[in-house]
């Protein structure tokens, strides 16, 4: 396993499991094959316990990083723990929220330049306008329509 990103692995680790959980794992590594195994599946379920314990204490528990650009860290991060194949699907993931980026910040331009040339867009009394009005066909997007369009995406690529 790759380890570019262990502080959040390790702070996940640590924030689920207790010293005396810990102290079994280091235990487990002297153990005989046989008994390591059933050591390992009583520390999985300790860690269980525990971690249901937390979250019905403080149903509001959660991880302390801060938000940040979650879709492009997020990937960023996933990516030295992928086989090859789910790479490519990240990076295609990657590529597409660039693009979408990239296109809003398209459309904020052609609404500046809109506010500054109107006439560009709507034309004079009797000319057409050399542009459509391009950045009101995407204005109004269902943040619902879209998450189902990333289902779509997503299911084409399994």
């Amino acid at each position: 396993m790759n380890m570019d990103h262990p502080d959040k692995v390790f702070a996940f680790d640590s924030l689920f499991t207790t010293n005396h959980i810990q102290m079994l794992k280091i235990l487990s590594c002297y153990l005989s094959p046989p008994l390591q195994g059933k050591l390992i599946v009583y520390i999985r379920f300790l860690e269980l316990q525990y971690t249901l314990r937390l979250f019905t204490r403080n149903p509001y528990a959660s991880m302390p990083f801060g938000q940040g650009n979650m879709r492009t860290e997020l990937l960023q991060e996933l990516l030295p723990f992928c086989d090859p194949r789910e790479k490519r699907k990240v990076q295609d993931f990657q590529n597409l929220f660039q693009n979408m980026e990239q296109m809003q910040n398209m459309l904020q331009m052609l609404d500046l330049l809109k506010d500054i040339s109107p006439e560009l867009f709507h034309g004079t009394e009797g000319g057409q306008a050399p542009f459509p009005d391009l950045a009101g066909m995407f204005t109004g997007i269902d943040p619902q329509e879209l998450s189902q369009m990333m289902d779509m995406i997503q299911e084409f690529y399994k």
